[in-house]
């Protein structure tokens, strides 16, 4: 019989609820980019180069996350 080695984890990859919340926080980033864009432009009355970079900032830190969570197995 084989034995796993199982490695402790550290940080925020040690709790299930804390990489539930990145998971989240990643999905909101990547498919909340649009709304960030029209309640920029909508709500805070800002121009389009505002709201442009407002919205492919939160895309890319969506993204970001993602890649954060793939490359440390939460998300296979």
């Amino acid at each position: 019989m084989s034995q796993e080695n199982k490695e402790t984890e550290t940080g925020l990859m040690s709790s299930k609820y804390w990489r539930l919340l990145l998971v989240l926080l990643a999905g909101l980033f990547i498919f909340g980019a649009p709304y960030v864009v029209y309640l920029a432009s909508k709500v805070l009355k800002r121009g389009v180069f505002f709201t442009f970079t407002g919205g492919l900032l939160s895309l890319i830190i969506g993204f970001l996350l993602v890649w954060y969570l793939i490359k440390n197995k939460v998300i296979t």
